[in-house]
C-alpha cells in the first residue's frame, strides 16, 4: 500500500474496517507497539504459537515490534525473551520507555503524590504496590492476595512502609481492587489527591481491577512518541494493537490502529482497523497484515 488516500485503500487480510477507517493514512509500519493481555496473551500465560511465529516473521521483514503495558521490566522480560521482541517497549503505564533492558525516558510519580498515596493507602487499608528500581514493594504481606500474586513475573521485593522517598524514586503505584463494588469509591479517594488513573482488569481474573497511578499528564500515547523519536521512525510509520480502554491514548495515536475482535465498541470506535479476536489469534493476523504492507513496498 503506497498511497495516503483512506478512500483507494485496499483492506488488510483478515481485518474491517474500525471506526477511523476513512483517516487512516495507510502509510505501511515500522513499528508497532502490542498490548499484552487480551492482545499478546489470552487467558493462558504463555502466547500462542500463531503469535511468537507473527512476531518472528514481522522483525524478519525489518518491522520492529515492542509492548505497551502497565507492567514493570520485570514483569515483560520473559515475553520479550520468548517472543525476541526488538522494541522499545512502552512500560509503567507510559511512565517509562525501554529499549531491550536500557531505560530510554521515565517520568516518575512526583515525591508528593507518591507520600500521599503511601498515606492514603495506609489509612485505607488498601494492598498497592510501587514500582521502584530494585523491583516492585507492596504495603501488605503476598499471601493475602493469592489471585493477583499468581499473575506476576516477578513477586514483590520489600515492604512500601519502607521506602525512602528522599531516595527511591517511584515510577507507578497500583491500587488493586478485589472487591469490584470499592472500585468508584477508590477512584474517588484517588481524584482527591491529585492522581492520574488508569483502570485495567487482567483477562483470567475479570473481577480484579488494578488501578494504575502514574504522574500527571503520563500516558502510553506520550509515551509510544518518545519511543518512535528514539528510533527515527516517522509518527504515521506506527502501529498499535490494543483491545481495552485503556489503551485508548495508544489507539489514538500513530499512523495505524488496530483493536482486537474483543473489544468493547468504545475501543473499536477510534481504531482504524480491527482484527479478529484473541481466542481467534488476532495478534497474529494483525502483526501479518502489518508485514504483508511492509513487504509491498521494500
Amino acid at each position: 500500500m503506497t498511497t495516503t488516500s483512506a478512500v483507494s485503500l485496499s483492506l488488510p487480510s483478515g481485518l474491517r474496517p474500525g471506526g477511523r477507517f476513512d483517516v487512516w493514512c495507510g502509510k505501511a509500519a515500522r513499528l508497532v507497539v502490542c498490548d499484552i493481555d487480551g492482545t499478546l496473551l489470552g487467558p493462558f500465560r504463555k502466547p500462542p504459537v500463531s503469535v511468537i511465529e507473527a512476531v518472528g516473521v514481522a522483525q524478519h521483514a525489518g518491522l520492529r515490534v515492542g509492548v505497551a503495558t502497565g507492567r514493570e521490566w520485570a514483569g515483560v522480560e520473559r515475553l520479550a525473551r520468548l517472543l525476541t521482541l526488538r522494541g522499545p517497549h512502552v512500560l509503567q503505564s507510559g511512565a517509562e520507555v525501554r529499549d531491550g533492558s536500557v531505560v530510554v525516558e521515565r517520568w516518575p510519580l512526583p515525591r508528593t503524590l507518591a507520600r500521599a498515596l503511601l498515606d492514603l493507602a495506609a489509612d485505607r487499608g488498601w494492598y498497592a504496590e510501587f514500582a521502584v528500581d530494585s523491583g516492585v514493594v507492596a504495603t501488605d504481606g503476598p499471601s493475602s492476595h493469592p489471585a493477583h500474586l499468581a499473575l506476576l513475573e516477578a513477586k514483590p521485593v520489600g515492604r512500601a512502609e519502607d521506602l525512602d522517598l528522599e531516595r527511591d524514586v517511584v515510577l507507578k503505584a497500583t491500587v488493586m481492587v478485589f472487591d469490584p463494588t470499592e472500585l468508584t469509591p477508590t477512584l474517588a479517594a484517588l481524584e482527591g489527591i491529585g492522581a492520574n488513573v488508569t483502570v485495567e482488569s487482567p483477562p483470567s481474573r475479570p473481577t480484579l481491577r488494578y488501578v494504575n497511578v502514574t504522574k500527571p499528564d503520563v500516558d502510553k500515547g506520550r509515551a509510544l512518541r518518545t519511543a518512535a523519536i528514539h528510533i527515527g521512525v516517522e509518527w504515521d510509520a506506527v502501529a498499535v494493537i490494543g483491545d481495552r480502554v485503556n489503551d485508548l491514548p495508544l489507539l489514538t495515536a500513530g499512523g495505524t490502529a488496530i483493536a482486537m475482535g474483543q473489544s468493547p465498541d468504545r475501543v473499536k470506535a477510534v481504531a482504524h482497523l480491527v482484527a479478529p479476536s484473541v481466542s481467534r489469534d488476532g495478534a497474529a493476523v494483525a502483526l501479518n497484515a502489518l508485514t504483508g504492507s511492509l513487504r509491498a513496498i521494500t
